[in-house]
Order: C-alpha cells, then structure tokens, then sequence
C-alpha cells in the first residue's frame, strides 16, 4: 500500500480539521498517496512553494493521466496538500528524537540523563522492561537486543513518573513497534490484537501479522496505559 508520513497522525488530526464524513477523509488520504505515486514529495518538510509545484504539474500533466484530471478534483488535490501543511505545523504532528530531547530537556523535576537514555530505548527503563517481558510481548521472539522498548502511553503525553513506569511499556519487534507507535495497531484489555482499517490484507500479511495475535500475558498495570493507547492513539476509523 502506497501511503504518506505519519498517516495515522494526520487521521487523528483530520479528526478535528478534516471533512466531517468518513469518506471525505478517506478521500483526502486517497489523494495524497496518488501524489506519492505520481510525483515526487517531500512531505516530512512539505511548504506552500512545494504545493504550488505539485498543484502546477497535475494541471500541465493532467491529458496525459487517467485519474484526477479535471480542474476540480486537481484542487481537491491541492486542498488535500495544505490540509497535511496545517499538519505538519500542528501539535498531532509526530516529533523526532531531537524535538524530544530539548522537550525533555524543559523538564524542572525529575529529568536526568537516565530519563533522556529512556526515550531513546536505553538505560534503567530499558532493563525494567526486559525483565518484566523478557521476549516480545506478542511474538515471544527473545532476541532482546532486537527488540523495541516502546512506550504505550506516549512519552509526549505522560506524566514525569508515567514517563519511568515499566508498565507503560512493551517489549515489541520493530515492525510491531512502528504499527504501535503510529496507532496501526493496538490491544484489548485482554491482549487481543486490534488492527486498525488503515491497513488491509495485503498490507497485513506482507508485514508478517496476524488477526489472531495477542499479547502472551496481560499485566494489571497495563491496563490502564492499554486503554489510553486505544482511545488516543489508535485510529479506529478513516
């Protein structure tokens, strides 16, 4: 499946700033990855000068194409464009490593080194949460030192003590790490895989998952952290 940056992200933010209907929605991230096919973008740094671009080129390009060729549904497109623009200036919009040292880095009360070594999967946390799983919470696989200390709870969004809390953690494999993180995926209170619609059965099955997996334990903990993950991080519907 062709898709765009941060594209769970941008549903959560199209939540608020998006089309009313699920289906305006769906259109909006049709259009985008029709722009990923057919023209080169750099959405992770988009501006308007790149917009105009892209907006001049499937206007010039639009008789020799077989899809989105009318005047209309090319500034549909453009529309599509601004709205990740007003994205990517926003809050929703996924930070980086670096964007999250200097946010740890305003912490007045409990950062430390060991907390910055935490958000990058290092250090005392990283220990805590291997002994506390061991293997891949899902998998079992238990090459620990290919797997992913990833926070449940988002690190932006928790509290100091959340923040150090094994329990707001799994032990995952990088590609269930990266579904988790992104709001792909998420877990029942009783550790059963939820899949969200962003991706369908090709997509599933060339990433290795399963509709049966399921976490091997559900600590108490957790739960509270899991449900946090299902109502704000996972993208239930586009």
């Amino acid at each position: 499946m062709t898709s765009i940056p941060n594209e769970a992200a941008f549903c959560r933010f199209m939540e608020d700033n998006g089309p009313a209907s699920a289906g305006g929605k769906r259109n909006y991230l049709s259009w985008l990855r029709y722009v990923t096919e057919v023209y080169r973008v750099d959405f992770v740094n988009l501006t308007e000068i790149q917009v105009d671009e892209v907006f001049r080129y499937l206007r010039e390009s639009k008789n020799t194409r077989e899809i989105y060729t009318s005047d209309s549904a090319i500034s549909d497109i453009k529309s599509a464009l601004n709205k990740y623009l007003a994205f990517i200036s926003s809050d929703l919009n996924v930070s980086n490593v670096a964007s999250d040292i200097s946010t740890i880095a305003g912490v007045a009360s409990t950062t430390t080194k060991s907390e910055i070594e935490t958000r990058l999967g290092h250090g005392k946390y990283r220990k805590e949460l291997i002994a506390l799983w061991s293997k891949c919470a899902v998998t079992e696989f238990d090459r620990v030192d290919l797997l992913i200390a990833s926070h449940i709870k988002p690190w932006s969004q928790s509290t100091d003590l959340e923040r150090i809390d094994p329990f707001n953690g799994l032990l995952l494999s990088p590609t269930l790490d990266k579904l988790f993180d992104r709001g792909y995926i998420s877990f029942t209170a009783e550790g059963s895989l939820i899949i969200s619609p962003l991706l369908n059965d090709q997509d599933i099955e060339q990433l290795g998952i399963t509709r049966s997996m399921k976490l091997y334990k559900v600590e108490a903990g957790c739960l509270p952290y899991l449900e946090f993950h299902r109502e704000f991080v996972y993208v239930e519907q586009i």
